[in-house]
């Protein structure tokens, strides 16, 4: 294609159009190493138990502190139950996501109307369990870990095999199992 073109493609052409892809082949490879990204965990952040939540503000409190969620549920069995569960699952995430532009009176309403809504688990035969765990986002330009809370949160039947009752603890001191 240059050979034939010689008058479109001359020696200055040439020089510049080589001069250009050597500056763009440098800029390139003093570029940061753009690695992907990934969240990780460490042992020493993870929770050894959910705690048992039973106030609309401690559940407003775990959501509103974190930057990510970790939602689960046991298996459900009737329609009733997955529309309870789901919306209290949404609703929660919601308020979450919303909480750093709440006022004060707002914060009230949200913590209240999650403690309706933990009622109505308690009455269906639900509780719910949750904890704060740190994580770290890796990778991309930056060679450092920048830290953030995720709040664990699980909907457990009140009779479920896999929550952790000692017979010395009260309630308020017994927990799930994280990896329940």
């Amino acid at each position: 294609m240059v050979d034939d073109q010689v008058d479109t493609y001359n020696s200055e052409i040439l020089l510049m159009m080589k001069k250009n892809h050597e500056e763009w082949v440098s800029k390139k490879l003093d570029e940061p190493e753009n690695r992907p990204l990934r969240i990780t965990r460490r042992r020493e952040n993870l929770p050894k138990y959910l705690h048992p939540i039973f106030t609309g503000k401690g559940l407003f409190d775990l959501v509103a502190q974190a930057s990510g969620y970790l939602f689960d549920y046991e298996e459900l069995e009737t329609e009733d139950e997955v529309g309870l569960v789901s919306d209290f699952l949404q609703n929660l995430q919601d308020w979450g996501k919303v909480s750093d532009d709440l006022e004060s009176g707002e914060r009230v309403r949200a913590s209240f109307t999650l403690q309706q809504e933990l009622e109505r688990l308690r009455i269906a035969g639900f509780c719910v369990f949750g904890a704060s765990e740190t994580r770290y986002i890796e990778g991309g330009t930056s060679s450092e870990r920048t830290p953030f809370s995720t709040a664990i949160v699980k909907v457990m039947r009140q009779d479920s095999p896999d929550i952790y009752k000692p017979e010395n603890q009260s309630e308020a001191e017994q927990g799930a199992a994280p990896n329940s």
